[in-house]
């Protein structure tokens, strides 16, 4: 008789974080589907597909090489797994957002955050991921003036209107 093992979406979320701080692209892709999303709300950022999404998610780790997650909580209901994370990391790469970039600035910084990843059978459909930017940003030394240049686009897109 042999014994088949099958992952939690928890475990399975646990894993796909693992593969993203260490930057193990392809176990990260591995999890999502071809047509998988992930939905940014601070930067207003959607990006669709695996290879998508881990352009879009590569800057995080350039700026922030030794970026770690916590998970606070975690829980799970159906095809649907929702966590509590804190992530901390050190800003020693240009930190390149939708709105501009960000110079290393040398600091530490601590970002609470949730995320929501929704599954179709074993794989990632979509994920949700909040936190707020303008945390990391007072953080990082950005100043409020540069801070408020930076979020207007993103939130103007949120909107879909045209920054002013």
């Amino acid at each position: 008789m042999s014994t088949v093992l099958v992952m939690s979406h928890i475990d399975m979320v646990r894993e796909h974080v693992a593969a993203f701080t260490r930057q193990d692209w392809a176990a990260y892709k591995a999890h999502l589907l071809p047509d998988s999303t992930y939905e940014e709300m601070a930067t207003s950022r959607r990006l669709t597909g695996p290879e998508e999404i881990v352009e879009g998610l590569k800057p995080w780790m350039t700026a922030f090489p030794d970026l770690r997650p916590t998970f606070t909580s975690v829980i799970e209901s159906g095809n649907e797994v929702a966590a509590e994370i804190t992530w901390e990391g050190t800003h020693t790469g240009p930190l390149a957002l939708p709105s501009g970039v960000i110079p290393a600035s040398g600091k530490r910084g601590m970002v609470h955050g949730a995320m929501v990843w929704l599954f179709e059978g074993d794989r990632i459909r979509n994920t949700r991921h909040y936190f707020e930017l303008m945390e990391l940003f007072g953080q990082l030394g950005v100043t409020p003036d540069k801070a408020m240049a930076m979020a207007e686009p993103m939130a103007a897109a949120k909107q879909g209107a045209a920054p002013s």
